[in-house]
């Protein structure tokens, strides 16, 4: 059995009886992974180098121009830390060209910010041929220079703790470990600047996790916005509802084969690309707040199946707040074509009052045989 099967067969094994959760099953599982790492203090040394061989390219930062003397300048001249963070990553996008990655860091053009970071617009360039062809660029053979992409970008300061550093790590591993043509699609992690080291509380190094005070996490970029911009903007009707249903619980479906539940499903948090070959396509994004089954327990956390069948029924859950979005946006959008919506209600009403899970749910419809 796979470890996808296996993490399905693990959620769908446990029953719901209506009793209080055990407290070990209570708490938000990345709490509980976080309790298991530290900051470790600056004259540690791991024996973990972070994961260099594929998906990941490690760019030095500039020193202050003007050596040691600049650089206590620029403790005057640029006093908050963050301010400084966001210096040195202004500087450092020079580099970034000459890797192939020409970004738009400008906060008046941010695609969007969330919980863990800011997503700005991007163009690969010419260089990112020689990328492509490196172990790094093992997720962008097939990028062209002029190329547009999102690049999600996080900081830390000296005030943000291990726990910050752990769910952009996180996050980074659950997004490296999905390919669905519905799902965006993972490109690069861009590391900058110093290494940040999550020590293991067990003492096991093995198990310490390395970080960086800044990085940028590459992947497609969406060119109508999300399904809340979309919608907004009269592109949803009737054919679309139906389709994006189908790709977006196809999708889900595959997140929880793989043993991944979203944790964050609402609208904003849906991305709209113009098809291959014409129309449109829906795409899951931000990953900030998942959880995944195997990602968590190669970090030291076994996910129940009490709190697998959770996350999976909460993604159910929100999702029956999309479908519900979609219909009523629908319903007062010029355009429709007569496409039968029935299936799709009685989905909507069915994921609003089933305790089943979504795959379970799915074969009952036929838009999904």
């Amino acid at each position: 059995m796979s470890s996808g099967q296996g993490s399905l067969a693990m959620a769908q094994s446990y029953a719901p009886t209506g009793r209080t959760s055990p407290a070990r099953d209570s708490q938000w599982p990345h709490r509980r992974l976080q309790s298991l790492f530290e900051m470790a203090p600056n004259n540690y040394r791991t024996s973990r180098t972070g994961d260099t061989a594929s998906g990941e390219l490690n760019v030095s930062s500039d020193e202050w121009p003007g050596g040691l003397a600049g650089r206590l300048l620029s403790y005057v001249t640029v006093r908050r830390p963050v301010a400084r963070l966001q210096a040195k990553t202004k500087r450092d996008l020079g580099k970034l060209r000459l890797k192939g990655f020409d970004v738009a860091y400008i906060a008046a053009q941010s695609l969007g910010r969330g919980a863990f970071g800011e997503v700005f617009r991007g163009v690969y360039t010419k260089q990112i041929e020689v990328t492509k062809r490196t172990n790094q660029g093992h997720y962008l053979r097939d990028v062209k220079p002029d190329d547009e992409f999102a690049a999600k970008y996080v900081q830390f300061p000296p005030t943000r703790l291990a726990p910050d550093h752990l769910n952009h790590f996180i996050e980074k591993c659950i997004l490296k470990s999905l390919q669905h043509e519905n799902i965006v699609t993972y490109r690069v992690a861009i590391n900058l600047g110093r290494k940040v080291i999550l020590r293991s509380v067990s003492g096991n190094p093995s198990q310490d996790i390395v970080s960086y005070k800044r990085a940028f996490l590459v992947m497609d970029c969406a060119n109508h916005g999300t399904l809340k911009q979309f919608g907004d903007a009269g592109g949803i009707i009737d054919q679309l509802t139906v389709k994006f249903t189908r790709e977006l619980c196809t999708a889900m479906a595959y997140m929880h084969g793989k043993g991944v539940s979203h944790g964050d499903v609402h609208i904003r948090n849906i991305l709209v690309f113009t098809a291959p070959g014409g129309g449109y396509t829906a795409k899951w994004t931000d990953f900030g707040l998942a959880v995944s089954r195997d990602v968590f327990a190669r970090w030291g956390h076994e996910l129940t199946p009490r709190v697998m069948y959770k996350y999976a029924r909460a993604d159910a859950t929100y999702l029956q707040k999309l479908t519900k979005y979609m219909l009523d946006t629908c319903a007062n959008t010029p355009g429709n074509v007569g496409v039968d919506l029935s299936e799709v209600r009685a989905l909507d009403n069915e994921l609003e009052h089933s305790k089943e899970l979504l795959t379970q749910i799915m074969p009952k419809y036929n838009m999904f045989q």
